[in-house]
């Protein structure tokens, strides 16, 4: 389509939402026919090509105008990505006379759903349960950032939701409404099968020039040596500087070691989802007026919240993934051909990793995990879909009514029986006449709390006030006698049931963020090791020690050093075999001569450590009330349970001596002792 063409076929919105920007970008341009035409559409584009304001034009010029209704639905993966794009979109739709709002659980719009309505999967259960009447006009929903959901419980309830709604859709005459999904994102690292998961015959388009990251590597992780490299960036006019971190504790210990010290001075903020929300709006709005600042964050600010123009990104440590070393280094250069990035990393098996994630960005290779449907999601959908009956039962052949095609193979109507019974044996649901079922003692209570429509993990937290104004400073996990939030220590006034009431003053340590891991992949895992010249897999002898370099990332190693213990050869040494690489690259321990694991080990092994599996691989807030059985076959899919499979089968990995250790020792170094 060419501009001219474009502002033609969108007369009465490229006014207000576009005409400002000048000639519409390319991702723009391929967009609006297929999306004007009314099919599925996969959007991708990089960062600052204009992708927002490529599916909101054609979509609210085909479906908002003069329309009181909901008509089109935004589903955004987190509050705070729900605010931003609010922020940015609603006073352009308002000048059209398109009302646009917020169900969120910060924001519920007065009781009802404008005629554009953001929300998250949470508030699209929650409206499609307790509200379908509301969404009887919707007609299109647009999956915004959708790769932060999908391979998670969050997305497999979003696809079962999206099925729900499709199959929800009757007319007057009895046919089925036609719904319209968009999906958007700027990293996908397989198109296809996340286009298959949520959408149906879809057009997949790929506009706009990818940016390349131009990287500068440091290697050390002293605090003292990062703040010295930050001050000459800032000498050479980098004034505006995000460093991102992995771990929130490093997040607040380095803004307290960096607050008051030169360049930045009080203007060292720091941002992580421990803090309170109200705190955290503080420092983006701080931190966007501020001339010259530093901003601490984890990955609450990977993705587009509006911190104004950044002039250099840098990393503490390399990030976890490809996906995350992109996003980072898109918030700063947004109007340049090329991203900067300075990573700070640990000696040279360090730098070798980083380098491994710049390589793939610049050849366009990704490093996807497994993935696999989460059935714990089925005992959530269970709850919230039998609501929508005027019985408010359900049996299984409602449950499986409910699921998409490619999910429900896999569910006949006997396995979503037992599924069900073992849901009642937890009171979530109760037993009735006839294979139906009710909602039971537990989750008649978290409906009527709103909790029934998340599978976000339900963990008790501990809130800390100020004591002087009373506000929330923000949540910690576990009271271990430290308090720290913002970079700032806080002296412990008094401590009440679940609340540590506090006030600010300097020094003291950082509390224990307890958190879940980011599961490593196999194949990123596996690059590492390639790219650092380690054969995959091998053994290389550290003193009297050994280190099996597996590459099966961190939920595979756990599983193949618990079947090295299961063959009963260790004695003494279980502790020290069982503790794996941080990295997800290798096991140390003294390791068997005489007997390899079998899949009988294998097998073992998946059903000894399934909960601490599950504890890495975040598979939903239902799996533990999931069958037994269920529980091991989920993480066992989730974990690359077939990887672990071929390396026990292809018997003792062979043992090396290299020639130059120096890579050798620096990744063996990672592992932990």
């Amino acid at each position: 389509m060419t501009p001219r063409a474009y502002r033609d076929a969108l007369r009465r919105s490229w006014g207000a939402l576009l005409a400002h920007h000048g000639q519409p970008t390319p991702i723009q341009l391929a967009a609006a026919e297929p999306l004007l035409a009314g099919g599925d559409v996969l959007i991708m584009a990089p960062t600052a090509s204009g992708k927002t304001l490529a599916y909101v034009a054609p979509l609210a010029e085909k479906w908002c105008f003069d329309h009181a209704h909901p008509r089109m639905l935004l589903i955004s993966p987190t509050r705070a990505l729900a605010n931003d794009l609010y922020r940015r979109i609603q006073p352009r739709l308002e000048r059209l006379g398109i009302r646009c709002g917020r169900w969120t659980g910060d924001h519920r719009d007065g009781g009802t759903l404008q005629t554009v309505a953001i929300l998250t999967p949470e508030g699209l259960d929650s409206r499609l349960s307790r509200t379908p009447h509301l969404l009887r006009e919707v007609r299109v929903v647009v999956l915004d950032e959708l790769h932060v959901l999908d391979g998670t419980a969050r997305g497999d309830q979003l696809r079962v939701l999206l099925h729900r709604f499709r199959e929800s859709r009757v007319g007057d005459d009895g046919g089925t409404v036609p719904l319209q999904v968009v999906a958007a994102s700027a990293t996908v690292p397989d198109p296809q099968g996340m286009a298959e998961r949520y959408l149906r015959s879809p057009t997949l388009l790929h506009a706009g020039q990818r940016r390349k990251v131009r990287a500068g590597i440091i290697e050390s992780l002293d605090p003292d040596t990062v703040h010295d490299r930050l001050f000459e960036f800032v000498k050479n006019g980098h004034r505006k500087v995000l460093l991102f971190v992995n771990r929130r504790r490093d997040a607040e210990a380095l803004a307290r070691r960096f607050r008051g010290r030169p360049p930045f001075g009080q203007q060292t903020f720091v941002h992580h989802g421990s803090l309170a929300r109200a705190r955290r709006l503080q420092v983006e709005q701080a931190f966007l007026n501020a001339p010259v600042a530093l901003c601490v964050a984890t990955s609450t600010l990977e993705l587009g919240i509006d911190i104004g123009s950044i002039d250099l990104v840098a990393s503490f440590e390399v990030p976890p993934d490809l996906a995350s070393m992109l996003q980072r280094a898109g918030r700063g250069s947004r109007r340049s051909a090329h991203n900067t990035l300075v990573l700070f990393v640990s000696g040279p098996f360090g730098a070798s990793r980083a380098r491994t994630l710049l390589r793939a960005q610049r050849d366009g290779i990704w490093f996807p995990e497994v993935a696999g449907f989460r059935c714990s999601v089925l005992i959530q959908q269970a709850i919230s879909a039998l609501q929508t009956r005027a019985d408010r039962t359900l049996d299984a052949i409602d449950l499986r009514r409910c699921l998409p095609p490619d999910v429900a193979k896999d569910w006949p109507q006997e396995r979503l029986e037992h599924l069900l019974s073992c849901a009642a044996g937890h009171d979530w649901l109760e037993a009735g006449p006839n294979g139906r079922y009710r909602l039971g003692t537990r989750g008649e209570r978290e409906w009527n709390l709103g909790k029934a429509h998340a599978n976000i993990g339900d963990q008790a937290l501990i809130t800390v006030v100020d004591a002087l104004t009373q506000d929330v400073v923000g949540h910690i996990e576990q009271d271990d006698g430290a308090v720290a939030l913002g970079g700032q220590s806080r002296i412990r006034i008094k401590t009440e049931a679940n609340r540590i009431v506090t006030t600010g003053h300097d020094g003291g340590a950082t509390p224990t963020f307890r958190s879940a891991p980011r599961n490593m992949s196999t194949s990123l895992a596996t690059a590492y090791l390639d790219d650092a010249g380690i054969p995959v897999p091998c053994v290389v002898r550290f003193g009297s020690d050994d280190v099996l370099f597996h590459g099966l990332g961190d939920a595979g190693g756990l599983l193949l050093a618990t079947a090295l213990n299961a063959s009963g050869l260790f004695r003494g040494q279980r502790a020290t075999l069982a503790k794996v690489g941080t990295y997800g690259i290798g096991i140390r321990g003294k390791l068997p001569e005489s007997r390899w694991p079998t899949s009988v080990d294998l097998n073992a092994a998946v059903k000894a450590v399934h909960k601490k599996l599950a504890r890495r691989l975040s598979p939903g807030r239902f799996h533990k009330f999931l069958p037994t059985e269920l529980q091991i076959e989920t993480v066992g899919g989730l974990c690359d349970l077939d990887a672990v499979q071929r390396l026990v089968a292809a018997g003792p990995p062979v043992r090396i001596h290299p020639k130059d250790p120096t890579l050798f020792l620096a990744a063996g170094g990672h592992l932990v002792r």
